[in-house]
């Protein structure tokens, strides 16, 4: 049984998949009864819907791949391996949200807003995305959209003790002192609860900001 594609030849060989580059001639042998099956689902797939065979891997795959290389500060294969997952499932809102945060860690800010916007139109609920809004908002001094974004945060996640700190941050720089105390002491109870002292300190010090 053989394949065509737009650049391998695929046919079966007993119990091995075999892959022609028709380009080059080079022959490619894959063993395995799961290889054999996987394969043939995938070219059912691509019959119907005539992509070519590269598109078989996996949005996890490129969705994993593009974190291994965001981990390691190489940001822009990151950023390619996002888009080639959201290809294959434009609705996930954590592929926005590591774009978002791809393209924060390259200072493009307007990208990285447009990015953690669209996971909040996915998931209205995303917590971790309007935290992270809020940091570029108030990262670029925009205090009342911070402001608004950590609030969102806390909304759906009371327990969120990182944007209460962004929140009492937001709040400091917009002179209302009085609220900020109050955002940052709901911080360090959280912090105290968990037991994260080196954060419980952190708190403390904006604390200490506020006149």
């Amino acid at each position: 049984m053989h394949y065509p594609t737009q650049r391998m030849f695929i046919f079966f060989d007993k119990d091995k998949v075999v892959r022609i580059d028709v380009v080059t001639g080079e022959k490619i042998y894959e063993g395995g009864l799961m290889k054999r099956i996987s394969v043939i689902f995938c070219l059912i797939f691509l019959y119907f819907v005539h992509i070519p065979v590269a598109h078989c891997d996996s949005f996890q795959e490129h969705l994993n791949r593009g974190i291994e290389h965001a981990r390691v500060g190489e940001y822009e294969v990151a950023i390619s391996e996002y888009n080639k997952a959201l290809e294959l499932n434009s609705n996930n809102a954590d592929v926005y949200y590591d774009l978002g945060l791809a393209y924060e860690a390259l200072r493009q800010y307007e990208e990285a807003i447009a990015y953690y916007k669209k996971a909040i139109e996915v998931n209205p609920n995303y917590a971790h995305a309007y935290r992270a809004l809020g940091g570029i908002y108030g990262l670029t001094g925009q205090f009342e959209e911070a402001k608004a974004s950590f609030e969102k945060a806390v909304a759906i996640d009371s327990n969120y003790a990182e944007a209460y700190i962004g929140l009492g941050i937001a709040y400091i720089s917009l002179g209302q002192y009085q609220e900020a105390r109050e955002s940052l002491g709901k911080a360090k109870e959280i912090f105290q609860n968990r037991g994260d002292y080196q954060s419980i300190q952190a708190a403390d010090r904006f604390l200490k900001e506020i006149p």
